[in-house]
Formats: structure tokens, C-alpha cells, sequence
């Protein structure tokens, strides 16, 4: 309760301190409604030109540093009508848009945590709220909130053996490929052929929608901007991301030995990394829906590529449902139960490093890693 309280209050003074900053034109925001833009007003032929994206985001929004836009441009579709908008009211309308979403998901997981509720009623709030990621995609105006919508209805989905829509709705965040393929690529291990099924289907029609709003050539440039993110130490003037500030392999990998390795070391370290993950993912497949999507969650967190801050914002499902699954072993002495609960209480608060020390951030990979394993040991309750 009081880690909650204090991670709202730095909501709230970040709200505070920097709401003018974020209105102002800078934040992440300016990326996609710029986008949206650009594909209104028939520049979709020129979506992933840099040039073209700096001239517009500087016209439309204030002039920054560019952000580019590197999502498929699907996700656009959803974006036209706020595009029609100054930045300042398209900006404060996807807030709103983001706080229904975060409201419906409160919904929906508060069934769902029970055991927290008895203790204190606003304890599942307070998770939603104090969860520094979450913040961070309500400050920037991203499409993280979104991405944890849909995962929510997958794991729901999964949980009425309804695979199918389960996969579909992880496809639909495709938006955020760094986290739903290798999320599909887990199942996939597990040989859950209806969930690839609904994934494959919309990830299809999540291509070809994309194609032919920006034709063939964009489709070709925005694969080659993927490319150079793709480089174990991405060129600053294409693309600038701090890796040791991504919370997984990739992150921890350049972050501890990025001194001493190669940028082709960092990434021969980072697959040797992953695939030892993955060989231990392959023989731990668990027993219920529930524990096979939040396993698969914080396992395909781990063997992204590339992550933001915001991005981390759908681990709180995990954290909140393993919280509550074993909080009552802090009275009953289930050791393996205290394990967990100390493990996600490290994983809910250690998001906080981003104010104190943010070149540490890929140190969550660790209590992430550790939380997967120690569930997996854990059969769910039965009653």
C-alpha cells in the first residue's frame, strides 16, 4: 500500500512538472500524429522518409528532434480522425481515449484480484495507477495502454479456451511487433495451433492493409529502418535509442559486457541469450491457460529487441495476478508463494530506476527472468 501511494504521488508530480512540456509538442505523441497526418493529407507515398517526417512534425507540432514513426501503418487507421485536430486537442483526446482503456482493463482485472481487494479495497487500482510505465504512456501520449487492452482480451480468451480470438487479438497489436511476435513465437513453441491460426490471419491482413496505404517502395523503406534499429548499437542520427535502458536480454547483454564485446559480440551474446531462454521455454510449458499467457508475457518481454520504457507497461497483468495468487503466503509460510510475491513487488518498483539511475533500467531483466521461473514451479491453486 505504501509503495502504491508513493509511485501515484510521482504520477501525479510528473503530471505536475511536466504537462506543459508534453502539450508543447514534445513527446511521442508527435510521431504518430504526425503519421495520421501525413496519411490524411495523401503523403502516405513518404510515411517512413525521415526528411518528410521531420519537415511535418516540425510544421504541424514545433520543431524538435524528429521521432520516427517505425509502426506499421495500420495502426493509422485509428488515428485519422484525431489527425483532423490541433495537436494540443488530438493530444488531450487520446489521453481520454487511453484512461477509458485503463478504466475498462481496472474492470476487468479487479474480478480477477481478490485477494488484494480484501486487504485493501484501492489496491488494484493503486497497481494500475503507480506502475511508472503506465504513466509513461499516459504522459506520452502512446499506444502502449492500447497494446494492454488486447493482451488482456487474449488472456481472457484463452482463459474460455477461445484460442483462436485469443491469437487474433494478439495480432492486432502488431503495432508493437517487439513484443507480440516473439509473444506468438512462444506459442507457436508450445504447438498452440489455433492461437497461430487467429495470429497469422491478422497479421496477414495487418500486411496487406499496410501495403496499400503506403505502397511497395514505403513497405521497402520502412523494412530498412527496421534494419538499422535491428544493429546491436543503432546509429544515434537514425534511429536514437539507449539501449542499456531496455528491459530485456538485448539490454543487459550491451549494457554488462557492451565495453568489452563487438557489436557483433553484444548480438552473437544476446542469441546464445535467447535461445537458451527459449530451450527452457520449450520444456516448461504450463499446465492452465492463465499461467501459459503470463509466462509467454513476461518471456517474450525478455527476448524483444528493442524496448521503451512505455513498452513494459502490459507487465503489470502478470505482476498484479501473481500478487494476488500468492500474497496469502506471507501469513501461511509458503515460501516458494513469498518468493513470487517479493519477486513482483521488486518488478513493480524497480520501473522507478528511470529517475534515479536510467542507464540501470536493463537490471529489471533479472527480477523478470526470475518471477518467470519461480511461477513456473508454482501450479495455480485450485480453489
Amino acid at each position: 500500500m505504501g509503495l502504491s501511494a508513493y509511485l501515484v504521488a510521482v504520477h501525479l508530480w510528473s503530471w505536475i512538472s511536466m504537462s506543459s512540456f508534453y502539450l508543447g509538442g514534445h513527446s511521442d505523441f508527435r510521431q504518430i500524429y504526425a503519421a495520421a497526418y501525413m496519411v490524411r493529407t495523401g503523403k502516405a507515398a513518404q510515411l517512413y522518409d525521415p526528411a518528410v517526417q521531420e519537415h511535418v512534425q516540425n510544421s504541424i507540432v514545433g520543431v524538435d528532434q524528429v521521432i520516427p514513426f517505425i509502426r506499421p501503418a495500420y495502426e493509422l487507421l485509428i488515428f485519422l480522425p484525431v489527425s483532423m485536430l490541433t495537436y494540443r486537442a488530438a493530444y488531450f483526446a487520446v489521453l481520454a481515449c487511453n484512461l477509458i482503456l485503463l478504466a475498462t482493463i481496472y474492470k476487468s482485472l479487479r474480478s480477477r484480484l481478490q485477494n488484494l481487494t480484501a486487504i485493501f479495497k484501492w489496491i488494484p487500482a493503486a497497481l494500475l495507477l503507480g506502475f511508472l510505465p503506465i504513466g509513461g504512456a499516459l504522459l506520452q501520449g502512446q499506444d502502449s495502454i492500447l497494446l494492454m487492452f488486447l493482451l488482456l482480451l487474449a488472456m481472457i480468451s484463452l482463459e474460455k479456451n477461445r484460442d483462436v480470438w485469443a491469437g487474433i487479438f494478439v495480432g492486432l497489436g502488431l503495432f508493437k511487433f517487439q513484443l507480440t511476435l516473439p509473444l506468438a513465437a512462444v506459442f507457436l513453441l508450445w504447438r498452440r495451433s489455433r492461437f497461430i491460426i487467429g495470429f497469422l490471419s491478422i497479421a496477414v491482413l495487418a500486411v496487406l492493409t499496410s501495403i496499400s496505404i503506403t505502397g511497395i517502395d514505403q513497405a521497402r523503406g520502412y523494412f530498412r529502418l527496421l534494419f538499422f534499429m535491428a544493429q546491436p548499437a543503432p546509429v544515434e542520427s537514425i534511429y536514437p535509442l539507449t539501449i542499456s535502458r531496455m528491459t530485456n536480454f538485448h539490454g543487459a547483454v550491451f549494457a554488462m559486457f557492451g565495453h568489452v564485446l563487438s557489436g557483433r559480440g553484444i548480438f552473437l551474446a544476446t542469441v546464445v541469450v535467447s535461445l537458451a531462454w527459449v530451450a527452457w521455454l520449450w520444456r516448461k510449458r504450463p499446465v492452465t491457460k492463465t499461467d501459459e499467457f503470463l509466462l509467454a508475457l513476461m518471456a517474450a518481454t525478455l527476448l524483444s529487441y528493442y524496448l521503451f520504457f512505455h513498452d513494459v507497461s502490459p507487465l503489470i497483468i502478470p505482476i498484479a495476478v501473481l500478487l494476488n495468487r500468492n500474497i496469502m503466503s506471507e501469513t501461511s509460510g509458503d515460501r516458494q508463494g513469498r518468493i513470487i510475491v517479493r519477486l513482483a513487488t521488486i518488478l513493480f518498483v524497480i520501473p522507478l530506476l528511470l529517475s534515479y539511475a536510467p542507464n540501470y533500467l536493463f537490471l529489471t531483466a533479472f527480477p523478470l527472468a526470475a518471477l518467470a521461473v519461480a511461477s513456473s514451479r508454482v501450479p495455480e491453486p485450485c480453489c
